[in-house]
């Protein structure tokens, strides 16, 4: 290994060392040329050896200045989790959220089999469910068919009782304990009437169409 001084420039004396092969290495204190990675927008980081460099990112994945001395990979944020050289596709693998889990195994303890279809009335064009077995119907909350849409003509409890008979796959509905009517296809109800598909109920001033949807066909029972 050899020395030469060369000319005196801005900052003094500057010296070159050059190997016995010829060949001229690099100067004291310069760095080695730093490399550009592109981010997912299009926009670049810089990695290598650049300490001081200002750090740069894209709006979908954040790419960071400074990756791994071996590799000279880019460190990459995805999802929280800082990897090196390494891409995490953050949300591709998920699960199920504990309510709609919960709301799942709820409503098959209760599926549903047959609706009440406002169709004139307070509450026009609403649905009401309508379980298996034996089910009350009134305004009040505690009501299994609740009808609550500002007729205040049909009774807070136990209007009238709609039931499902899984045996024999029919439907019923039989007057409440109040003093309050309701009607069948305009004929009142005093004991109790099979109601099928398509039947009109009247409940105080309201007007519903009764849909089946367990019957003969299909029933929840059977699987």
């Amino acid at each position: 290994m050899s020395t030469r001084r060369t000319s005196d420039g801005p900052s003094g004396d500057q010296t070159k060392r050059s190997d016995d092969s010829g060949g001229t290495a690099k100067p004291r204190g310069v760095r080695p040329p730093a490399r550009t990675v592109k981010g997912v927008s299009g926009k670049t980081a810089v990695s290598g050896d650049h300490s001081n460099a200002p750090t740069r990112f894209s709006k979908a994945t954040q790419v960071y200045s400074g990756g791994s001395p071996q590799s000279g990979s880019p460190r990459v944020k995805t999802g929280g989790k800082m990897t090196g050289g390494q891409t995490q596709l953050a949300g591709a693998i998920g699960t199920l959220p504990e309510d709609a889990i919960s709301e799942d195994q709820t409503a098959m303890q209760d599926p549903v089999h047959a609706w009440f279809v406002i169709v004139d009335g307070p509450g026009r064009g609403n649905s009401v469910k309508i379980g298996a077995g034996r089910s009350s119907i009134g305004r009040g909350a505690e009501e299994h068919v609740i009808l609550n849409f500002g007729d205040e003509s049909i009774s807070r409890e136990k209007h009238a009782w709609v039931t499902f008979d899984d045996r024999v796959s029919k439907f019923y509905i039989s007057a409440g304990d109040g003093r309050n009517l309701c009607y069948v296809n305009d004929e009142p109800v005093l004991t109790s009437l099979e109601i099928k598909d398509r039947d009109t109920i009247m409940i105080g001033k309201t007007s519903l169409i009764f849909i089946a949807f367990c019957g003969a066909e299909f029933s929840w029972t059977e699987g």
